[in-house]
């Protein structure tokens, strides 16, 4: 569970903040070329998944906010997000949910254009993320060089869910079983069947098995609760899973 916070990338996007200065005039060619590989770079790893959980939404004018991020914003959102943590998304109920934020920092270190752009679908879940940067505000001054009127973030707060990867699924993502019978499960990467490792999730006891191919068997009692969850880890890049629930049910008369 945590923020997923561990790179920095770069949208090439100019959206102004609500009740913000107009967006700024569009850099010269020369400074434009230098940030483009930059961009480039930050914007294939985002792809790739190198770089996840924030992003840049505005023109940076070739200055490294690296530091600025880490130091002045990310520090102080993770404390106010642990502090704001909903009860259910903590063990033992440990809910899963997934919301990403847009914010933009003024000048002064105070916050214009917040919204949630991708909901959980659960308030608990939204309300924590949201207020974690609400009580973070104001952050400290944009660093003294950059001469843009704000910077413009992109948050993704992750509840015990793990990086998705384009192109990588597992099928059924929901299924039935009856006690002592089995249930195949496949992970695709780009339509090809992929080298992951198998495992169960979200299960106390008496869960079943799995095999190193993704066969599924139920044990000989329903499991309390009778949902067992299942988890497929790309081989080359454990970060990276895909979850599927089975439910197992008693057998028909």
């Amino acid at each position: 569970m945590g923020i997923l916070l561990s790179g920095v990338s770069l949208l090439a996007q100019t959206n102004a903040p609500s009740g913000a200065q107009p967006a700024e005039p569009k850099t010269s060619s020369s400074s434009q070329g230098g940030d483009a590989g930059k961009i480039r770079t930050a914007l294939e790893e985002h792809v790739n998944g190198k770089a996840k959980g924030i992003e840049i939404l505005t023109d940076t004018q070739g200055i490294d906010f690296g530091p600025y991020i880490n130091e002045q914003v990310l520090r102080s959102v993770r404390w106010n997000w642990n502090v704001l943590l909903p009860d259910e998304a903590r063990p033992p109920q440990s809910k899963q949910g997934w919301i990403v934020i847009d914010f933009y920092i003024l000048k002064d270190g105070t916050v214009a254009g917040m919204k949630v752009v991708d909901s959980s679908g659960d308030i608990t879940l939204d309300r924590a993320a949201y207020g974690s940067i609400k009580n973070s505000v104001p952050f400290k001054p944009l660093p003294a060089q950059f001469t843009g009127h704000y910077l413009g973030l992109r948050l993704h707060f992750s509840y015990n869910t793990a990086a998705k990867k384009p192109g990588f699924s597992i099928s059924p993502v929901e299924s039935t079983v009856a006690v002592s019978s089995s249930v195949q499960f496949r992970a695709v990467e780009n339509d090809k069947d992929a080298a992951v490792t198998w495992s169960i999730t979200a299960c106390n006891d008496s869960c079943g098995t799995i095999s190193p191919t993704g066969l599924y068997t139920a044990p000989p009692k329903i499991p309390n609760p009778p949902k067992v969850g299942i988890c497929a880890k790309l081989i080359g890049n454990p970060d990276y899973n895909v979850e599927a629930t089975v439910t197992v049910i008693a057998p028909k008369p």
